[in-house]
């Protein structure tokens, strides 16, 4: 905390006659994790390697593997910047990709379950664990246009004060076909 913030908190209890009791309320944890399921790399299942190949050529899948990321857009960038940026650098962000990665675009999220996972979604698809190290590679060589690219799409996304991503969420994908679950 602040200076500031300190000074302000204790003005407001100097400003009171009394100080309210301290109130405890039974908290309810959540936990949303990946237990469920084993990660691995669905193209390698014998049964479901190929049809997941398949289903990704034709479009019936993001990827074998899909991630979503959503955001929020910094309040020092406007929407119209930001949509004038998918115009601009949207295909060429596709064409360059590294292999197996497919940029599956960018979407305004019109409803959710959830504030926090921000009012921005992006999508990507992978054919393999090996395209998500092709993608984290790109993304740091300071020569590639791809990771460039992706920099300065996630240039957008709000930070705080920390400079870490405001209203940040990440979803990870597997096609179900070529997943195995830990619990039955």
């Amino acid at each position: 905390m602040d200076q500031r913030s300190l000074d302000d908190l204790k003005a407001v209890i100097r400003s009171k006659d009394w100080i309210d009791s301290p109130q405890v309320e039974l908290l309810e944890p959540v936990i949303r994790s990946g237990d469920q399921f084993l990660i691995r790399d669905p193209t390698g299942d014998r049964r479901a390697g190929g049809r997941i190949g398949e289903g990704v050529a034709q479009g019936r899948y993001l990827g074998a593997i899909a991630v979503e990321w959503g955001y929020e857009i910094s309040e020092h960038r406007s929407t119209s910047e930001f949509e004038r940026w998918l115009i601009d650098f949207e295909e060429e962000l596709e064409d360059c990709a590294p292999a197996g990665v497919y940029y599956r675009g960018t979407y305004a999220v019109i409803a959710s379950t959830t504030r926090e996972e921000g009012r921005y979604a992006t999508m990507w698809g992978y054919d393999d664990q090996a395209a998500m190290n092709r993608f984290a590679a790109a993304m740091e060589s300071a020569g590639s246009r791809f990771g460039q690219l992706v920099r300065d799409l996630q240039g957008f996304a709000a930070r705080n004060a920390d400079d870490r991503f405001d209203a940040r969420s990440q979803r990870i994908y597997q096609v179900a076909i070529g997943t195995r679950r830990t619990k039955k």
